[in-house]
């Protein structure tokens, strides 16, 4: 018989059968230690007493620092005056308040303390009584530079062109240049997420509860797989993170007709962490734009009827735009810039009225709007969005990235007649005076209408329209206006009505005969 061959073991098992490190890792820490060493000077100064050290007398906070650093997973986010640390488990940087981070480097630094050596011939002597938090916070402040990574989370405006993520619960799903390219499992930290929907991806997974139980029935009929299409494509781009179609996604209806359901069950799916409350008013305010930092969908639910006639509501057209914006935030004198690429939802029970200031057009442009209809659900469930994550949240996923991705390809949002229609009476019902004036009067050499028989002709137009009629002292304010800008008509009050009577009214108008 042939003698049976031995086995050889390598340095690493050699190191782990008897219970000593593995000396490439040993080199590897040496070296580490060395390259801190020259870039920020010895790691500790000693007191002497008959030519042996007899202990330390103070620390090297940069090189600590630079230690710290490198072991940690870290980053000093300059503008926004904040500290991140990754977790592995999820594969995001999250928020560290320097409070924490103290805390965490006193852990390492009793950790230290309790090792043979700092370096090479570099002992500890009794380095635990030079513990402190002063030092603890300088070496806190030192990280603020050696952790330093400017715009780290910043993403090109530009959708088009390189990688983007949509992190998941189990991995990332790649787009390339705007296109799908397939799933990878797990995280990278290099990829500098923030954000994540917390279900995992499937791509064989389904959603047929969500459709036939909730949405289906809470559309009307007629646009109903249109609109069904329109709610995932929004979803779909609230988890890709960026508002591609800057757009402004409307949700109106009747009291539990599932349209709040439909905006909460979203901020599920793209993560409650990175949804924030959208509030007009407060727009114009110091702080509430740098609130929205590190978020990707911005909700407003159950608005009230001046949700756009606020004057912050105006900067919805930067936060949805595109534009490079810049925020304040409450710690120091931080002023990060971010672009305004946050999807929006607003869900209320009322008609909304815009102040267009002008600027019908981009209004018309950014705006979607999804009727609600008041149905009775077979059963009526508290917390029915969360059961519809637990249950198909992949295939709601599925659903959505279908749908977002079909818009990408086409090149915008397909809105039906329709669903313009929709949008466009929403403007006409915001500036009604001036919608009657463009559909009813034309300008007229020789011609004049009194100021009573534009008003009643005016009502008559707001009820064939289904409108409700402003009161006399608003149409009183804003028909002047209207008359000026549209026809050059001054206010006049010799206008002779049709018993010869001098009364208020316009000169050089009539009503219209086409």
């Amino acid at each position: 018989m042939s003698e049976r061959k031995q086995r050889t073991y390598s340095a690493k098992e050699r190191a782990a059968k008897n219970g000593k490190p593995n000396p490439a890792d040993e080199r590897t820490e040496r070296e580490l230690r060395q390259s801190l060493i020259t870039a920020h000077g010895e790691p500790a100064f000693y007191r002497s007493t008959d030519g042996e050290l007899s202990g330390i007398t103070k620390l090297c906070a940069p090189f600590f620092a630079g230690l710290y650093e490198k072991k940690n997973s870290v980053l000093w986010e300059p503008e926004e005056q904040r500290f991140y640390d990754y977790e592995a488990a999820s594969g995001l940087w999250r928020v560290m308040t320097e409070a924490v981070l103290v805390s965490h480097v006193h852990k390492f630094m009793l950790a230290e303390s309790r090792r043979k050596e700092i370096a090479h011939e570099t002992p500890t002597l009794n380095m635990e009584e030079r513990l402190s938090l002063k030092l603890d916070s300088e070496i806190v402040f030192r990280l603020k530079a050696v952790a330093e990574v400017r715009e780290a989370f910043r993403r090109d405006s530009d959708f088009t062109h390189g990688e983007r993520f949509i992190q998941f619960g189990n991995g990332v799903f790649v787009l390339r240049d705007g296109k799908p390219a397939g799933f990878r499992e797990g995280f990278d930290k290099r990829h500098y997420s923030r954000n994540r929907c917390p279900v995992n991806y499937d791509p064989k997974a389904d959603c047929p509860r969500t459709v036939n139980e909730f949405l289906l029935p809470a559309l009307f009929p007629e646009t109903a797989q249109a609109d069904l299409d329109l709610l995932f494509a929004f979803i779909g781009f609230g988890l890709l993170g960026f508002n591609v179609l800057q757009k402004i996604l409307i949700l109106q209806g009747a009291s539990q007709s599932g349209k709040s359901t439909f905006g909460k069950l979203a901020a599920l799916l793209v993560g409650e962490e990175n949804t924030a409350q959208l509030r007009t008013h407060l727009l114009h305010e110091r702080f509430e734009l740098g609130s929205f930092i590190g978020r990707t969908l911005l909700l407003g639910a159950d608005v009230n009827p001046k949700f756009f006639l606020s004057p912050g509501a105006e900067v919805l057209k930067a936060l949805t735009g595109g534009d490079l914006m810049q925020a304040e935030l409450k710690q120091g004198n931080a002023r990060p810039t971010f672009y305004g690429t946050f999807n929006v939802i607003v869900a209320t029970n009322d008609e909304l009225k815009i102040k267009m200031q002008g600027d019908r057009d981009a209004w018309e442009r950014r705006l979607v709007l999804v009727p609600f209809r008041h149905h009775e659900p077979i059963q009526r469930i508290r917390g029915f969005e969360r059961l519809l994550v637990r249950e198909e949240g992949s295939g709601i996923v599925n659903r959505a990235l279908d749908a977002a991705m079909a818009c990408l390809a086409a090149g915008g949002l397909a809105l039906n007649p329709a669903q313009r229609r929709r949008v466009l009476d929403m403007l006409d019902r915001s500036d009604p005076v001036q919608e009657f004036a463009l559909d009813r009067i034309e300008k007229k050499e020789g011609g004049s209408l009194t100021k009573k028989d534009i008003r009643e002709a005016f009502k008559k137009y707001c009820q064939e329209r289904r409108w409700s009629v402003p009161s006399d002292r608003d149409i009183g304010a804003r028909l002047p206006q209207v008359m000026k800008e549209l026809f050059g008509a001054d206010e006049s009050n010799s206008v002779e009505d049709y018993a010869g009577h001098a009364v208020q009214g316009y000169r050089g108008v009539a009503w219209r005969t086409d």
